[in-house]
């Protein structure tokens, strides 16, 4: 009988055996053995796997525990998964090097243009059934701006829902997360005869949904909805932010019955508040821009999400800066930390802090500089590593859509890939999901021969 097993790391008395790999049984059947980034998921005694390594001198050597020569390579190489041999890597100076499972290969997945003359992805999610659920704002091409929501597998993805207030009149879906086992919650904005409004659709099976919000505090002030976030009792919390030319305040709303009712837990004045998370502790955060000087601030809350103190303030000499079209760049991770970004203001550079709620700290990770743009963020199931996309800066050959990948312990992104839809045209991500099996999705859009569409990919 063939044995699933998975990459894995080796136990030894000073922990984990450094540049050594074990295939071994998966976790839930050998205590010995247990998943390490990045992980090829279940694969079978005999399959064979690409590893590929990081840093070190070229050649490499790599051998087995029972002292076989596997041969000298470069940084790529195929193994085959035996469940009681480790493998070691050495470069050209003796020393123990790291080899990881290697990437796949990124897809075109599905490309929406329509009957519009544009379409701009704002979010992406993974369904447990293995859907993928995406949010667009479209203008068609008779001038109207409609939210609409496609789910699907990749190449079957159809439409869901189709939202707008009124003809002629912008809506904006910001932003989507999963509801429940199946469904779905999708958050945003539209505009109506007398002012915008902060709008909450869902579905409990991501494929019919209702109006399960429609807020506003007064008539004539402009709000909108730009978070959402589920709790691990169902319960969904919104935050948004209503203007008026002299005030600006950011609303943190809650529902325990699916949009049956709502209360406003909590205001923060002078902040446009941009995305919400919670932390499996049920520790609740919200990332939010200052009105007064365009800084930074992450606030905290208990799980009632009455209560909210800032924990980080920062505030860069041009100002920060969220685009206004989804892009959820708030992450709280597994083990407590909570990971965010933003870009400033021109759109020249960007950056990504981590606070670490036990030590009550805060530290800059990594920036990208050159007109590199971080937008979204994402984790992979486990939290294991966080990836982000955006664009890259113009060098003459127009903007590209950009993924970078952040490995446990490591402060910097490392580039996954670059795409332009059109040679010479513009590009850029715009949001991402990793599903359960670790297959990453982006969200991008990008112009060819003057029509602008967007465009989801896999990397499998």
């Amino acid at each position: 009988m063939r044995r699933s097993v998975v990459f894995a790391a080796i136990v030894s008395a000073g922990g984990l055996t450094a540049g050594c790999g074990r295939l071994g049984f998966d976790a839930g059947t050998d205590p010995d053995a247990f998943r390490i980034h990045p992980s090829a998921g279940v694969v079978e005694v005999g399959e064979s796997i690409e590893l590929t390594v990081e840093g070190g001198e070229e050649p490499f050597e790599w051998t087995t525990t029972v002292g076989q020569l596997i041969g000298e390579a470069s940084r790529r190489r195929a193994i085959v998964v035996d469940a009681d041999v480790v493998v070691t890597v050495r470069d050209a100076t003796g020393a123990i090097v790291t080899a990881e499972l290697a990437s796949g290969e990124w897809e075109t997945r599905f490309e929406y243009a329509g009957p519009t003359s544009w379409a701009y992805p704002t979010s992406i999610v993974s369904l447990a059934d293995g859907r993928v659920i995406t949010t667009m704002a479209v203008r068609q091409s008779s001038g109207e701006e409609r939210w609409v929501v496609f789910g699907g597998r990749g190449a079957d993805m159809l439409e869901l829902d189709s939202f707008s207030l009124g003809l002629a009149l912008p809506s904006l879906a910001a932003q989507v997360v999963p509801f429940a086992e199946l469904g779905c919650v999708v958050v945003g904005g539209a505009d109506s005869a007398d002012g915008s409004r902060a709008l909450v659709r869902g579905s409990t099976d991501c494929a019919s949904f209702s109006t399960w919000d429609d807020y506003r505090p007064e008539a004539s002030v402009a709000t909108a909805a730009s978070g959402v976030a589920v709790d691990s009792a169902g319960g969904v919390w919104v935050v948004g932010t209503t203007e008026t030319v002299d005030d600006v305040v950011s609303f943190v709303r809650f529902s325990g019955d699916r949009g049956a009712t709502w209360e406003t837990r909590a205001t923060l004045g002078e902040t446009y508040a941009r995305s919400i998370a919670i932390a499996p502790t049920g520790m609740m955060y919200i990332l939010a821009r200052n009105r007064s000087d365009a800084s930074l601030s992450l606030f905290e809350a208990s799980p009632d999400g009455t209560a909210w103190s800032e924990v980080d303030h920062y505030s860069p000499s041009q100002g920060i800066y969220f685009n206004g079209e989804g892009r959820p760049n708030l992450v709280a991770s597994s083990d407590g930390s909570v990971y965010y970004q933003y870009g400033i203001e021109g759109g020249v550079n960007g950056g990504t802090r981590r606070f670490e709620p036990a030590t009550r700290t805060t530290k800059l990770l990594a920036t990208l500089d050159g007109g590199s743009h971080l937008g979204a963020l994402a984790s992979d199931p486990g939290m294991q590593s966080i990836y982000s996309t955006g664009r890259v800066a113009p060098n003459g050959t127009g903007t590209r859509a950009e993924v970078w990948v952040m490995r446990p312990g490591a402060t910097d992104w490392a580039a996954q890939s670059t795409y332009q839809r059109g040679a010479d045209e513009d590009s850029e991500g715009t949001a991402l999901a990793v599903a359960s099996d670790r297959s990453v999705w982006l969200a991008a859009w990008g112009w060819r021969q003057g029509v602008r569409a967007a465009v989801i990919r896999q990397l499998q």
